[in-house]
């Protein structure tokens, strides 16, 4: 059984696509791969019904810091278009 995702399978995957200096478009097109959009709802789901531990918040804390991060970057490159 795999272990789930956490928010340093997250990092590794940020940095991982920004060693790989890509480009303006790429950073506009991109999105997390589905395996972490799963872990992230799977959050959602057991935060709504209150079922969170201590990491699991601490892992959608860093998600949607992550996501928060990819918007602003996003929302700065359509802004200089």
């Amino acid at each position: 059984m795999s272990r789930d995702l956490d928010s340093e399978d997250l990092l590794d995957e940020f940095a991982e696509f920004f060693a790989s200096q890509p480009s303006r478009e790429a950073l506009l097109s991109y999105q997390l791969p589905p395996a972490v959009v799963q872990r992230a709802v799977d959050l959602l789901d057991r935060a709504s019904a209150g079922q969170l531990t201590e990491k699991d918040a601490w892992d959608l804390q860093q998600f949607e810091q992550m996501e928060l991060l990819m918007r602003l970057i996003k929302a700065r490159l359509q802004e200089v278009a």
